[in-house]
Order: C-alpha cells, then sequence, then structure tokens
C-alpha cells in the first residue's frame, strides 16, 4: 500500500442525531447536530481513512488504483457528548495550539501526547514510565515554538526573547540551583489507582478541566519532567487544591472532607492528616526552577488570548507586583521588580497599564512605589490612573466616564487575592514562597477561565465567582486503571458547564499518571 493514505471520496451521508434522554437541545438546537456533520470528516480521516480502502478490498492497492465501494459500510466511531458540544473535535487534524483563557473565540486545544508518541503507544497504564529528560525539553521546546508560532514572542525585542527562553527551556536549570532533583516517576508510591470517593467540591477538577482548556495541563508533565519532578505531580495538584477549597483553620487545620478532596483530586490514599505539610514544604525546595518555567508558560498563555488595545493592570500586594488582565482579572505574573514583567507586557503587544494603589490602599493591596512607577515609565510604558500625577509622576488620569471604574476593579482584584491568600497551598512557616505563589497565579487563571467562559455574557466574570458559585458543588470520583471519572449530580451548573464545553476529557493528566480525567453526570 502507499505510503501516503488513500483518498476517501463520500458521494452521499446521511447523518441522523437522536436524543434519547431529558426534554431540552439547550439555547441552540441546531448546535449538536452541526457539531456532528462539523467532526465527521476528521473522525473519519483520523481513524478509518489510512486502512479503509484496504481492509474492504482484502489487498493492497496499486500505486495508481482506485477502488468504488457500492455496498452499504457500517463504521462505529465512539465520540462522547462533552467533546461534540464543546467544539474540541477539529474539522481537519490540526497540529496542537495553545489558546488563552481571556479569548473566547479561539477553540480548544487538540488532546496532548508526549514528543515523539502518539496514543496508541504512549498508553494508560499509570504506573508507566514518564518521558526522559530529553523528551521533556523537546517538548518545552514545542511548546516554546508554538508561541512563536502563534505571534506572542514574536513580539518581544531579541534580548527578551532569549531571557524568557532560557528561563523556560534551560537544560540546566536543576544543577545550578543546587538542588538535587527527585528521582524520575510517573506517580508516587502508593497513588490511588481503583475504588471510589464522595467528594464535597469538585471545583479542583474543573480547575483541571479549565487549564485543559487553555493548553496548560499538556504543559506541566514536561516541565516537571524536564528537572526531575514527574513524581511531584500529585503535591502540584494537592497545592493547587488546597487553594479553592475551604480556608482552614489556626493556619493549615483543614476539615476531613477538604482532607479526602484533596487527596482525591491528587490521586493520593485518604490520610487522616492530609498531604504531609513537610513534604509539601520539601517539594516547594526544590521545585524553584520548574516552577519559574511554569509560570512562564502559564503568564505567556495568558497573553496569547489578550485583546489588542484592551490595558493591563499592576498592583502591588503582600508578596510583590501583580500584572493582570483588566477583562476578567486574569493573572499574568508577579514580580518583585518591575523589569522582570516587562516581557509579559510586550508579549500582550504593549498595552497601556492602569496602576491600582496610587492612593489609599485597598485591604489585601498595597501603594504601588514611585520607584516602580519610574522603571516602568523609563521603559516607555503608557500608564493611566484615577488619581491626578504629581510633579514627577508620568501618568494620565482617567476621565471619571471612561469604560474603567478603577474602584471596583481594584476592590475585586483586592476581594480576589484574599481569598486566595486565606488558602494557604503550603504550610505558612515554609520559608520557600515560590510554590505558594505558583500554585495562586494557577488557581486565579483556571477560576477566571471557569468565571469567563460561564458567566460573560451576563455579568462581569471576576475569578471569585467561581470559587463562591462551583466551590460546593460536589460529586463522585471513580479511579480506574486507565480514567478517573468525576459524576457531577444532574442540575442547572453541570449543564451550564456541559454547555461551555468544561466538561470535555482531559487526557494524560499528569499528577494521575497519566489517566484521562472525564466528566459525567447522575
Amino acid at each position: 500500500m502507499n505510503a501516503e493514505p488513500p483518498d476517501l471520496v463520500i458521494r452521499r451521508c446521511d447523518v441522523r442525531v437522536v436524543r434519547r434522554g431529558g426534554w431540552s437541545w439547550g439555547p441552540d438546537p441546531d448546535a449538536l447536530p452541526r457539531r456532528v456533520v462539523e467532526a465527521l470528516p476528521a473522525l473519519l480521516a483520523r481513524h478509518v481513512a489510512d486502512r479503509l480502502a484496504e481492509q474492504l478490498a482484502g489487498r493492497p492497492l496499486g500505486e495508481d488504483e482506485n477502488i468504488e465501494i457500492t455496498e452499504p459500510v457500517t463504521i462505529d466511531l465512539a465520540v462522547s457528548l462533552a467533546d461534540l458540544l464543546s467544539g474540541s473535535l477539529p474539522t481537519t487534524p490540526p497540529a496542537p495550539h495553545l489558546t488563552a483563557a481571556s479569548n473566547p473565540d479561539l477553540p480548544a486545544p487538540a488532546a496532548p501526547a508526549w514528543p515523539g508518541t502518539d496514543d496508541s503507544d504512549r498508553g494508560t497504564d499509570p504506573a508507566a514510565a514518564p518521558p526522559s529528560r530529553a523528551d521533556a525539553e523537546r517538548e518545552l521546546d514545542r511548546l516554546l515554538a508554538r508561541l512563536a508560532e502563534g505571534g506572542v514572542l514574536g513580539r518581544l525585542t531579541a534580548e527578551q526573547f532569549a531571557h524568557l527562553a532560557g528561563e523556560l527551556t534551560g537544560s540546566d536549570a536543576a544543577e545550578t540551583a543546587g538542588v538535587a532533583p527527585a528521582p524520575d516517576s510517573s506517580r508516587q508510591a502508593g497513588a490511588r489507582v481503583t475504588g471510589e470517593v464522595e467528594v464535597g467540591s469538585a471545583l479542583p477538577f474543573l480547575l483541571a478541566s479549565a487549564l485543559h482548556r487553555i493548553g496548560m495541563v499538556e504543559a506541566l508533565g514536561p516541565v516537571l519532567a524536564a528537572t526531575g519532578l514527574a513524581g511531584d505531580a500529585p503535591l502540584f495538584a494537592a497545592a493547587l487544591a488546597h487553594k479553592v477549597l475551604g480556608v482552614p483553620h489556626r493556619g493549615w487545620l483543614r476539615s476531613p472532607q477538604d482532607v479526602r478532596d484533596t487527596a482525591a483530586f491528587a490521586g493520593l490514599p485518604d490520610r487522616p492528616d492530609g498531604v504531609d505539610g513537610a513534604e509539601l514544604a520539601a517539594f516547594a525546595r526544590r521545585a524553584g526552577p520548574a516552577l519559574a518555567r511554569w509560570d512562564g508558560l502559564l503568564g505567556l498563555s495568558v497573553c496569547a488570548g489578550h485583546r489588542p488595545g484592551q490595558p493591563l493592570l499592576l498592583a502591588r500586594t503582600a508578596d510583590g507586583l501583580l500584572l493582570a488582565e483588566a477583562e476578567g482579572l486574569f493573572p499574568i505574573a508577579r514580580a518583585d521588580e518591575p523589569p522582570a514583567l516587562l516581557p509579559y507586557w510586550e508579549a500582550c503587544d504593549r498595552p497601556p497599564i492602569l496602576l491600582l494603589g496610587t492612593g489609599p490602599a485597598a485591604p489585601d493591596l498595597r501603594t504601588l512605589a514611585p520607584r516602580d512607577i519610574r522603571a516602568l515609565a523609563d521603559a516607555g510604558v503608557p500608564m493611566a490612573a484615577d488619581a491626578a500625577p504629581s510633579r514627577d509622576e508620568r501618568w494620565t488620569r482617567l476621565p471619571r466616564s471612561g469604560p474603567f471604574d478603577l474602584p471596583l476593579v481594584t476592590a475585586d482584584l483586592a476581594e480576589l487575592v484574599g481569598e486566595l491568600t486565606r488558602r494557604p497551598a503550603v504550610p505558612l512557616e515554609s520559608s520557600e514562597p515560590a510554590l505558594e505563589r505558583s500554585v495562586t497565579l494557577t488557581a486565579a487563571v483556571a477560576l477566571g477561565t471557569l468565571s469567563w467562559l460561564l458567566w460573560r455574557h451576563r455579568e462581569r466574570p471576576v475569578p471569585q465567582l467561581a470559587l463562591a458559585r462551583l466551590g460546593d458543588l460536589g460529586g463522585m470520583v471513580r479511579f480506574g486503571t486507565e480514567a478517573v471519572d468525576v459524576r457531577l449530580p444532574l442540575g442547572r451548573r453541570r449543564a451550564d458547564l456541559l454547555e461551555r464545553g468544561l466538561l470535555a476529557d482531559v487526557p494524560g493528566v499528569p499528577w494521575l499518571g497519566g489517566r484521562t480525567l472525564t466528566f459525567g453526570g447522575g
């Protein structure tokens, strides 16, 4: 048979969509049939086009030989309803690409795969060996190339590009940090493989779905594996769950339900005292280089969806300077000094920056230092605030009737910072803040993605909306050798999540040993 797959010409194809459960087709009754028709060519090309003719003819085809099929042919293609409704099935097989949470016009990413493999040879065995460090480095290069193809990195100067590329793909980062990396492992010993558990909050699992929508679940495995930390993925997941579950008492004491929910999300067995704080603190100490890469990719993925002309926000928190999207309050980057934020500003095409905290500080926000503002002005950053500048201050005062209500935006950002600060990811006495900062950014971006997709058409979609409205959505989690299934109760919230494509399968979840995260109902 030829190396190239044969052309398959379909002269007639009747498609019938039959709904066998429920009462409603949703707000757009034609959406599901349309998605089926749009997805059918890609599904045929992906699954059968390269071998259908050979199988039916029973012999290889000659170079210039064609066959015509005149009898009815039945082909079974398994497609989940969530994939159809999410629009994640392509009309043609595209190359995977990062998408941005803040841009609703960008499609969801294709299913990720390890470099040099496909789904058939990767497998879904939770105990399978992780990619080598060389493979992980190549995967990081591929992620960076995808950002460059999208025009994000093309906006940077050569010096800024080299700096970011070195941070994101430097192979000697772990060694230069002076920290011995943990041995490579696809999962920690004793990880949960089978069984089921009822969770009081399925919100951490929805964070995974939101991160998949912007391509970041795909990035976590290579980022950790490149520094020998693949086996620590469950600890990252546990820290992320801590950011969106209940507020602990006395600094670190969590409710028994939150302890069970954290273990379920991380794929770890139940322990009465939860994930060991000492383990999290040790992970924070050795994960600095990996977390710097993760934060960089996360920020650039948000920059990829920045709408031209829309401003950014700059605020100072107890943890340093915070750069965020004005639309949706998506955090982009946190830094100790302004120069570290400039590459992200460049990647967003040099928009104006709105200064929060030029007047009295809001709760959980600090007043911006004059030296920070001068450093940005010296770099040519256009800035605006709702206060009049003094003689030595260089910004524009916003009109009172402008499109942005800075006091309201300031209050919303202060509320978000406060909500996440009251939910520490690691023990407060930990001397390494990298993990705390990283999962705070990650949780805020994921919560913002949920809010943006669910509610942007009817109200201001700030991340804390998802925290308040989905935090008590429980479910049943079933662990299998190939997939982890989260069953959500039927109702309006599940219907909204399904309609917005947030219940699509999440393949290759690193902290679940490469298993697929699926969502069901009932």
